[in-house]
């Protein structure tokens, strides 16, 4: 439960500032899980940093100044366990996952990697080319270039903006004018602790990886003090447009509609459950149930509502999709006009609401009990400064929910399909289409 949670957490701030969360609790195999995360730099400094950081990010395991990139796999499988690198912004994420015996040489290694990078320039040239290579498979594929330009179309920062989208073009262009002083500039002015938070969850010794945070991440401080880039909301752009992609089988819709709501929001739980009524059913959805019961035109429809943790920004998105083939695009184009119109007229039903509601409890537990899953709500609860006490109320609040509540929701946030922002790729043929 949410309080057995609370109480187990034990939760503080290291003399260097890291903020920690762990649950130590015996696990079958004695696994661990350890995520820590450090966050630099501002929307003024990270202007025009485009690829680096999550170039820099994935240049962390490829090398130290004491150990190649073979011997840290070497490593790895001896240990069994393995460590996840990833940077966005000025932030970078380390995850591992382990078991106890081997946790403290996993965060000796995450450590090394994290501050003494090498930097060889053959290991860069590698990663340019495989980036490349993973974009140039990607230019055909119906469900990634359909994505990739709806967050294009939506996009409203300028070129250089943190939060800017590049087109693929953009991207090729970056990857390949990426040099090893660019990665190692980036490097020197956005890797410190800044705001830095750690969890742990399995079964560890939490004083060990305090002591051993405090000390070995002593005066390991970036040029770039923090501050988190907004991403206000700012409404949706109507679109509704097809790209061809030659000879693919399977064809993809996306669409969204951003709301301006967060999950601190009063009518957010009710929102939620709209969402999972229309698209994201456990068992059925009213999308699925049309688009693949009913008509038959589909081989994977849903959709839900993607929902902003920053009560500033408010920026929430609800969205839909759909796997079909593309001869079928306009009955799929019709199905979604027809559900969301019938939706938005007619509501829910108290059985609907009933399922929903239990489905979402459930999946909560379910979500709970997974210490991966566990240990990113436990980093959000750090960061947004709240606790399991959050959680507990949305449930209340979930659970208390009518059908009048649903529909006014609906009422208030859900559009008509023609005034969503919606990419359809596939092979289609000229005559069809919903431009």
């Amino acid at each position: 439960s949410y309080d057995n949670i609370q109480s187990r957490l034990e939760q503080g701030t290291m003399s260097n500032g890291i903020q920690y969360g762990y649950i130590e609790k015996l696990n079958r195999g004695d696994n661990v899980n350890m995520s820590f995360s450090i966050r630099n730099g501002d929307v003024n400094s990270l202007q025009n940093k485009g690829v680096l950081p999550s170039f820099t990010a994935s240049m962390l395991n490829k090398g130290t100044k004491t150990r190649t990139r073979q011997q840290i796999e070497d490593e790895l499988s001896e240990l069994k366990s393995s460590i996840y690198l990833s940077g966005r912004g000025g932030n970078a994420y380390a995850s591992i996952s382990t078991t106890k015996e081997n946790l403290m040489a996993c965060m000796e290694l995450m450590a090394d990697m994290l501050k003494n990078p090498a930097f060889d320039p053959a290991e860069l040239e590698k990663l340019k080319t495989e980036r490349l290579a993973s974009l140039e498979a990607n230019k055909t594929e119906p469900q990634f270039i359909a994505s990739r330009r709806l967050s294009e179309i939506n996009n409203k920062y300028p070129k250089g903006h943190p939060n800017y989208v590049m087109t693929i073009a953009e991207e090729e262009e970056a990857i390949k004018a990426l040099t090893i002083e660019d990665v190692k500039s980036f490097y020197e002015e956005f890797y410190g602790l800044g705001k830095s938070i750690n969890i742990g969850i399995g079964t560890f010794e939490g004083d060990k990886v305090r002591a051993f945070l405090e000390k070995e991440f002593a005066g390991f401080e970036s040029k770039s003090p923090y501050a988190e880039v907004k991403s206000p909301y700012q409404g949706t752009v109507v679109a509704n447009e097809n790209i061809i992609t030659p000879d693919k089988k399977n064809a993809m819709t996306f669409g969204a509609q951003g709301v301006e709501i967060s999950q601190y929001s009063e009518d957010y739980p009710a929102l939620n459950v709209a969402a999972t009524i229309l698209g994201g059913g456990f068992l059925n959805s009213r999308i699925a149930d049309r688009l693949r019961q009913k008509d038959g035109v589909s081989y994977g429809a849903g959709g839900g509502l993607s929902a902003d943790s920053d009560k500033d920004d408010q920026n929430s998105q609800l969205y839909v999709y759909a796997i079909y083939n593309p001869d079928n695009l306009d009955k799929v184009q019709l199905g979604f006009k027809e559900e969301i119109q019938r939706y938005i007229d007619g509501g829910i039903t108290e059985e609907e609401l009933a399922n929903a509601v239990n489905g979402w409890v459930e999946s909560q537990n379910v979500s709970r009990a997974k210490d991966n899953e566990l240990s990113s709500l436990i980093n959000n609860n750090i960061y947004y400064d709240r606790d399991m006490e959050f959680h507990k109320e949305m449930e209340e609040k979930v659970s208390k929910l009518t059908v009048e509540d649903v529909n006014k929701a609906i009422r208030k946030y859900i559009k008509p399909y023609e005034q969503w922002s919606v990419v359809n790729a596939g092979d289609y043929k000229e005559t069809s289409g919903s431009k």
